[in-house]
């Protein structure tokens, strides 16, 4: 057990080690998918985990009557665990730094062997489109919550206006009653004394 960790130990990939060799196997023509770094969970979501449950769908691992949620919840880790048992991963149900180094090693086993010629393949360009797209309606989304929190300040500040008006209003009312009643109680009294 404790060689296994070792050798876990040794196949893990850092952020900058995954980018450089994941822009290498794209120029060499080969698919990629864009994980980015963060450890990708259960509960996890956004374009990372949608991106993930696409490698893992095209690695035969991901069937989900849903299709690509972007979310990371138990259909995606038994996925998960499944495509690291069959690989020799540390079977987490995380995809971190062991699981991006299988990763690589098992694309750069599907990279041509030609050293100098630059591919780009059309799905590179679908990919990229893709994953642009979502980052827009995900972009749009943020801007439509900001726009909605910024209204529901703008009718709670146009709320305590008006009920600050309303309660001018009412208090002015009520002082010039008082005064009126004060103003009868006065005339009363001097009719009084006239009698």
């Amino acid at each position: 057990l404790g060689r296994a960790v070792a050798s876990q130990v040794q196949k893990s990939t850092t952020s900058f080690e995954f980018n450089q060799k994941t822009r290498d196997l794209e120029k060499r023509g080969v698919q990629m998918y864009a994980f980015g770094y963060d450890v990708l969970m259960e509960g996890s979501a956004g374009l990372e985990v949608e991106e993930l449950q696409r490698y893992l769908h095209d690695e035969g691992f991901y069937t989900s009557n849903y299709g690509f949620t972007g979310y990371f919840g138990p259909v995606t880790k038994t996925a998960l665990l499944r495509w690291q048992k069959a690989n020799g991963v540390l079977a987490t149900g995380n995809f971190g730094t062991f699981s991006r180094a299988k990763y690589i090693e098992l694309q750069e086993s599907k990279a041509p062997k030609r050293k100098g010629v630059s591919i780009i393949p059309k799905w590179s360009k679908k990919a990229e489109m893709r994953v642009e797209s979502r980052r827009i309606q995900t972009k749009a989304v943020e801007s439509q919550r900001q726009m909605s929190k910024t209204g529901v300040v703008a009718v709670f500040f146009v709320t305590l206006v008006t009920v600050w008006q309303l309660l001018r209003f009412f208090n002015r009312r009520f002082e010039e009653r008082e005064l009126e009643r004060q103003q009868m109680q006065r005339d009363r009294a001097q009719q009084v004394s006239r009698w």
